[in-house]
């Protein structure tokens, strides 16, 4: 186990997470990417299923009595297109709440027409679909999810014992936007605004002089880095009303 220190890193035991090969080029993905569904509606809104299959693919790699939540890897990675089934399986449990007609007519567009869904709005919605396929495949789960108050050590020491128990953990930013770095298979970095979107976290790291922390995550099938300071700043109207949440499943 690692021992939470000022200027320490946490992160899961396994450095490559989830790892996904695409047959025939080089390089691992780092968890899945919601980009890898067929319709468009899922692609837009899909960021929460594809949460629940990061963290049930790694439960599954890391303890057998979690064999049954995702498919077998070959030769140390997970096959791209036998994850993009898995993917499509869990979004079928872990339901985002579609526009009825928009879904259809942004599908046929492949583009947003209006607003073609929700997503997975809630922490309680996420749990609900991820105990629904947990028990298809005849696993036991308890969510474990942060209800404390937007306080920094407090969410921090959430994270960390998780991290420390090897589990990652789910995390939603609604209306916070945020900058989010993250790394390109080719090595380019990329900054992006972080909001209204699910991501998986694998590391936390507390800057020795600052005491900043910076969250590591698995999101679009990257690596990526974020700042937990920004994340639940109080002054911002956003984290009032709808804070981040955090859920992991032991």
């Amino acid at each position: 186990m690692t021992k939470h220190t000022k200027g320490a890193m946490v992160e899961l035991d396994r450095k490559g997470f989830v790892p996904i090969k695409h047959h025939g080029k080089k390089g691992l993905y780092y968890g899945a990417n919601q980009q890898w569904y067929d319709r468009f509606t899922m692609r837009f809104g899909g960021c929460g299923p594809i949460a629940i299959a990061n963290i049930f693919a790694y439960k599954a790699m890391t303890e057998d009595k979690y064999s049954a939540l995702a498919p077998k890897k070959t030769g140390g990675a997970y096959e791209l297109d036998v994850f993009k089934v898995y993917c499509a399986r869990i979004y079928e449990s872990v339901r985002p709440i579609e526009l009825y007609p928009f879904n259809q007519w942004s599908d046929d567009a492949d583009a947003p027409v209006c607003l073609p869904t929700l997503g997975v709005p809630s922490p309680r919605v996420l749990i609900r679909g991820a105990l629904r396929h947990a028990a298809h495949c005849g696993v036991t789960l308890s969510p474990v999810a942060y209800s404390g108050e937007l306080d920094k050590s407090r969410i921090s020491a959430f994270i960390v014992t998780a991290l420390n128990d090897n589990q990652p953990i789910a995390l939603l930013n609604r209306l916070q936007a945020v900058d989010m770095q993250y790394k390109l298979k080719g090595g380019d970095i990329r900054c992006a605004s972080f909001e209204r979107h699910w991501v998986t976290i694998t590391g936390h790291y507390t800057h020795p002089r600052t005491g900043e922390v910076t969250l590591l995550v698995s999101t679009w099938g990257t690596r990526a880095a974020v700042s937990l300071d920004a994340l639940i700043a109080k002054r911002r109207l956003a984290n009032i009303f709808l804070p981040p949440s955090l859920i992991y499943f032991d």
